[in-house]
């Protein structure tokens, strides 16, 4: 009976260490990730606004340099874009909704 309650007295230790292992590894690898990859408290929290810059905290010339590259960006693309959007069009029109059951192999090799 001692043998018993000794066996049963041993498994509640060993589970309860086993639970221990489990949070502390847990909470462990959450701080190492967390400073790992520079993760605040407040993205967590607050993940809308971490990390963003109210306009008026902007000076003049950055205002200016934010402006700048919000007018430049994609012009360098544009003829690329172009081209995926008329690619895509194309192939839309020919073999979606039911359309890849009768294609025509020569208009798709022509394109």
């Amino acid at each position: 009976m001692e043998d018993n309650q000794k066996r049963k007295k041993d498994n509640k230790r060993l589970w309860w260490i086993l639970v221990s292992v489990i949070i502390i590894t847990g909470v462990g690898s959450s701080i190492f990730f967390f400073n790992f990859f520079g993760i605040g408290l407040d993205a967590l929290n607050n993940s809308d606004t971490a990390g963003s810059v109210e306009q008026k905290d902007l000076s003049v010339e950055e205002e200016e340099k934010i402006n700048t590259v919000r007018s430049t960006l994609g012009e360098s693309h544009q003829e690329l874009g172009d081209f995926v959007s008329s690619t895509h069009e194309f192939y839309n029109d020919t073999t979606g909704y039911g359309g890849i059951n009768n294609l025509d192999w020569e208009e798709q090799r022509i394109k």
